[in-house]
């Protein structure tokens, strides 16, 4: 993962702040769904909003993610689902079958790389009215070189 990232700690599991005076618990959000967090609020901003639909100010969180209490809906051809929150782990929905990521630390990673794969492959980019392999929004570079 680079040097970047050594400082993610996907299940938040003892990280300490403040010089050590304040500790992470279970009601504090862990990495991996931070992660996820930003993931979606930059898809919402990014995709034009659906005045006519429920939610339209978060139209990729709204009909591509599911929180652990949602249930996927089978009108949506490709969802992210959180499975567990402690420790955090994600899946996708595809066409209404469920797929287990590779859990444990490098599960958020997988599960967007797996989502933006799926995407620039079944629907040449395009999540609505939008297409993440553009340079405006520049996810198709996440998977250049594969067989997209």
């Amino acid at each position: 993962m680079g040097p970047l990232l050594t400082h993610f700690i996907w299940d938040s599991h003892g990280v300490t702040w403040d010089g050590g005076k304040k500790t992470w618990t279970p009601d504090l959000p862990t990495d991996a769904q931070i992660i996820m967090h930003l993931f979606a609020v930059y898809m919402d901003l990014a995709m034009p909003s659906q005045p006519a639909q429920a939610n339209d100010r978060f139209p990729f969180s709204y009909k591509h993610y599911v929180p652990m209490e949602g249930k996927p809906d089978p009108t949506t051809r490709l969802q992210i689902k959180q499975t567990s929150k402690s420790p955090p782990e994600y899946s996708l929905v595809v066409e209404g079958s469920m797929w287990e990521v590779v859990p444990k630390r490098l599960n958020v990673w997988y599960t967007l790389v797996l989502f933006i794969f799926i995407v620039m492959r079944e629907s040449g980019g395009y999540i609505g009215q939008i297409n993440i392999g553009t340079r405006l929004i520049g996810l198709g570079d996440v998977v250049e070189g594969y067989d997209v």
